[in-house]
């Protein structure tokens, strides 16, 4: 059940971002950054949290939302799993 809510979130942010990239004006260079922010701030954020004893996975779907969300996402998912731990 947890994984709805996560899409749900994510899917809510992709089309506040998609609204954001809309009012642009140069909309591939700010496609392109966030893709490859996003995706750069993972691998040092799944490191340090796993260092912490958190697991924050780098798979297909943490991949697309970094790459789609850029490091806000990043930051959303290390939110997400920092929470889910507690339960």
């Amino acid at each position: 059940m947890t994984e709805w809510y996560i899409a749900a979130i994510i899917i809510f942010l992709f089309l506040i971002e998609i609204i954001i990239w809309h009012k642009k004006k140069k909309k591939l260079v700010g496609i392109c950054f966030n893709v490859c922010t996003g995706l750069l701030a993972l691998f040092p954020v799944s490191y340090l949290l796993s260092q912490a004893g958190i697991s924050l996975p780098v798979n297909l779907m943490t991949g697309t939302a970094s790459a789609v969300l850029g490091p806000p996402g990043v930051a959303l998912l290390s939110g997400v799993v920092f929470v889910a731990s507690w339960f």
